[in-house]
């Protein structure tokens, strides 16, 4: 079987949506039964991946590169608009390139990957052949008693974004691609209903990140050879640093249990724009010897600040999946996240807390209990930290995706073929 997997971000060594296609990609071209994975990207990658296809002696896979290089602009907000028009010009040529490579090589399905959303549906269900979608995250919003939190820029970019998922919600071409592809897959529950209300069929749900072999084993290792304190309770969090990650609700939380002497240590990996407001927040509320920004670790030392560390504590009121929360939970630390996200979907299954609160005083005061139970049953929380680890590593692991999305890959011909027999 030939499979062309549409991806203009994937790149090896980057996160993010880069992470999720060069991963993806690597991953089909390893189900067997696929004796050739052609990968259609955007030309930025191509240094780097015809380096890494190299060094991995990726035999079966075949990239296409269109698309000239281009620089993100230093902020924020607009390099995020500028992505998106760059994957509007980028996905105006993929379906004439799709058909050509179709001719050439003779596709049994094409396999959209990244950008990993719905807003801007790609055209490749006219494809003559089954047509996958996805998996892609963005269904769920931001709770309005939650939108307090957020500071301006923050404020403003959830505008545009709801602006947007309005408009491209009631877009033909959405429906279209929803109600033509031979197989949906969405990355989290909101998402799955967002688009089965679009007319979708045949919607599966698998998350659109997973691990290695490799990377499994690191994070357990680091599991078990790091020392965890027996003392203060060492809290972790990671990422970009903005508004809808909940680093407030989290300080306010902390602040709480600081006022009942329970002695703890909070670490923030990673900047963002909210970086001073969250600085200037732990110094108000009497934090500052406890809580720390770090602009990132690294390589080993990021797995070992997470093997250290006891809780993954991010509340993040929107979220898809969360890659440093799935990484945290395989290097043992329990995790606390908010309910109703992707993050709160996939700790759902494996094992931790999901909070449901309908007020952010609600959410601080239940992050604050949890936490003082984290620190109050430090050998119950340590039990089920290693369980839930354990389903991490087993339930987001590659061959577990490749298993599903075989599955999908076969539903996905079927269906297309039945519909052909109709027609």
């Amino acid at each position: 079987m030939k499979v062309l997997i549409s991806a203009i971000a994937c790149q090896p060594g980057l996160g993010s949506e880069a992470k999720v296609g060069w991963d993806a990609a690597r991953a089909v071209a390893r189900i067997p039964g696929v004796e050739e994975c052609h990968v259609m990207t955007h030309g930025a990658a191509r240094e780097s991946v015809l380096g890494a296809q190299k060094e991995a002696a990726a035999e079966n896979m075949r990239f296409h590169f269109f698309g000239k290089p281009f620089r993100y602009h230093p902020n924020r907000m607009l390099a995020r608009l500028q992505s998106w028009l760059v994957y509007r010009d980028w996905q105006s040529c993929s379906l004439e390139r799709s058909a050509r490579l179709h001719r050439e090589h003779g596709f049994f399905l094409v396999h959209h990957v990244t950008y990993a959303s719905w807003r801007m549906p790609p055209p490749l269900w006219r494809m003559p052949i089954p047509f996958v979608f996805g998996p892609v995250g963005g269904g769920s919003v931001t709770p309005r008693a939650f939108r307090s939190m957020l500071g301006g820029s923050a404020s403003a970019f959830e505008f545009l974004r709801e602006t947007a998922s309005a408009f491209s919600a009631n877009s033909r071409s959405l429906r279209l691609c929803c109600s033509m592809s031979s197989a949906v897959v969405a990355a989290d529950t909101a998402t799955a209903d967002f688009l089965i209300k679009c007319g979708a069929t045949n919607v599966h749900q698998l998350c659109q990140v997973f691990f290695t072999a490799n990377e499994t084993s690191r994070f357990k290792r680091a599991s078990d050879t790091s020392e965890r304190a027996a003392g203060k309770l060492n809290i972790f969090a990671g990422g970009n640093l903005e508004g809808r990650k909940g680093t407030q609700l989290s300080l306010r939380a902390l602040a709480i249990l600081n006022s009942k002497g329970i002695p703890f240590s909070y670490t923030h990996g990673g900047w963002g724009p909210d970086l001073r407001a969250m600085q200037q927040l732990a110094q108000q509320l009497g934090l500052a010897e406890q809580v720390r920004f770090h602009e990132g670790f690294r390589g080993e030392e990021y797995a070992n600040q997470l093997g250290a560390s006891d809780v993954y504590l991010l509340p993040s009121i929107r979220e898809t999946a969360g890659i440093t929360m799935m990484e945290a939970m395989m290097a043992g630390c329990y995790p606390v996240v908010l309910a109703g996200t992707g993050a709160g979907d996939i700790v759902e299954r494996t094992g931790g807390t999901a909070i449901r609160a309908r007020t952010p005083e609600e959410a601080v005061q239940k992050i604050a209990d949890k936490l003082e139970w984290c620190y109050r049953q430090r050998g119950e929380m340590q039990q089920q930290s290693e369980a839930a680890g354990e389903n991490m590593r087993r339930l987001y692991s590659e061959s577990s995706y490749q298993e599903s999305m075989s599955e999908i890959y076969k539903g996905a011909i079927t269906k297309h073929a039945r519909r052909l027999r109709e027609i």
